[in-house]
C-alpha cells in the first residue's frame, strides 16, 4: 500500500533496525499475482493455460527470492477480518509440493525450507490480541513449509493511526532488538 500504510511504516521501521541487512522488497500489489485456473487445479497441476504458465513463472521468482533470504519480514494487514487476496496468493506461491514441502510415507507434511527467520508483522484496525486466528494460520503455513523460527509482531488500532499508535508500534518492535 502507500506511504500512509501503518503496516508498511512499521515494517520499514523494523528493517531500519537491522544492522547491515541487505533488503529486497516485494510489494505484493506489484508482483502481478493472479489466481491459477480451475483447470490447473482440477487436473492435479497437469493442464496449464498460457496464463497459468505466466503465473507459475511469477511464483517461481517469488520462491527464489524467499529461498535465498536469511530473514523474511512479512507485513500483512487484516482486511475485513481476513487476509487480503494478494497476501493469500503470496502464501500460496510459497506452498509448492516438492520445492517447499513434501509428503512423507505416513502422509504427514515435511517442510523443506530451512534457516530462514520469519518476522510476521500483522496489523488490524481494531484492538485484538496476539493469538488472533489469522496470525496462527499464517504461522502454521510457514511451519508446514519448514520455517519454524517465527516472531509475530501484532500491531493493532491502525484504523485510528495517529502519533500514539506509531510510537506504540515502534516500542513493540524495539523490544525485539
Amino acid at each position: 500500500m502507500g506511504e500512509k500504510s501503518f503496516g508498511l511504516n512499521m515494517s520499514n521501521y523494523y528493517i531500519s533496525k537491522e544492522d547491515n541487512a541487505q533488503v529486497t522488497t516485494l510489494n505484493l500489489f506489484d508482483l502481478g499475482l493472479e489466481e491459477l485456473s480451475k483447470e490447473y487445479y482440477a487436473s492435479f497441476f497437469k493442464t496449464k493455460t498460457k496464463k497459468d504458465e505466466e503465473q507459475l513463472k511469477i511464483r517461481d521468482n517469488i520462491l527464489k527470492e524467499v529461498m535465498y533470504c536469511d530473514k523474511l519480514v512479512f507485513n500483512v494487514p487484516m482486511w475485513n477480518i481476513s487476509v487480503p487476496a494478494y497476501a493469500r496468493m503470496f502464501l500460496d506461491a510459497l506452498s509448492i509440493p516438492g520445492k517447499t514441502f513434501q509428503y512423507k510415507e505416513d502422509g504427514r507434511i515435511q517442510g523443506l525450507l530451512k534457516d530462514i527467520k520469519v518476522i510476521l508483522i500483522s496489523t488490524a484496525g481494531g484492538y485484538n490480541h496476539d493469538k488472533h486466528s489469522l496470525n496462527l494460520m499464517i504461522k502454521e503455513l510457514f511451519e508446514l513449509i519448514g520455517l519454524d523460527d517465527i516472531t509475530i509482531i501484532p500491531l493493532y488500532g491502525s484504523a485510528r493511526t495517529n502519533y500514539d499508535n506509531i510510537l506504540e508500534g515502534k516500542k513493540t518492535i524495539d523490544k525485539i532488538f
